[in-house]
């Protein structure tokens, strides 16, 4: 009995774990009306992935409850590195994501009217969503942010 309590206790613990991980619902796919708004490819020296070991900081604090937020110079520069720069005329924005296969995959951020996509592809044949962040340099505020996965298998 004492064993099946702690198999019981070691599940709950383990799959409230996994569900704060799994990116599923962070995903949130563009309407048709918004995909026939103007469309402009953000430039890959506008956008950054947060490193590695500033990734739960992003994802469990600071995006947990909304899809974006401002960010000061400062801020940006902690969770990015040091490389990090922002066009004087744009400012950053911390922004949901979700990867498939980080290693075979990439980002591409696009402007929808006032509106910003977040989407990954990859190769590979899993579907497991992972949260991440981006910080993203902007001329606008966004309305809406809509965040989709693709991969190829």
């Amino acid at each position: 009995m004492k064993y099946a309590l702690l198999l019981v206790l070691a599940l709950f613990l383990f799959g409230n774990a996994y569900s704060e991980e799994n990116g599923s619902d962070w995903l949130k796919i563009p309407s048709r009306e918004s995909l026939s708004l103007p469309r402009f490819t953000i430039g890959e020296d506008s956008y950054f992935e947060v490193v590695a070991s500033k990734r739960d900081t992003a994802v469990f604090r600071d995006l947990q409850e909304r899809p974006y937020r401002f960010l000061p110079p400062s801020d940006a520069r902690f969770l990015t590195g040091r490389y990090f720069r922002c066009a004087e005329e744009k400012s950053a924005y911390l922004v949901r994501a979700v990867f498939s296969n980080g290693g075979t995959g990439s980002y591409q951020l696009i402007r929808l009217g006032d509106s910003l996509l977040v989407a990954h592809s990859s190769l590979g044949n899993s579907m497991q969503y992972n949260k991440s962040a981006i910080v993203a340099c902007l001329e606008f505020q966004p309305e809406a942010i809509y965040v989709t996965v693709s991969v190829a298998g």
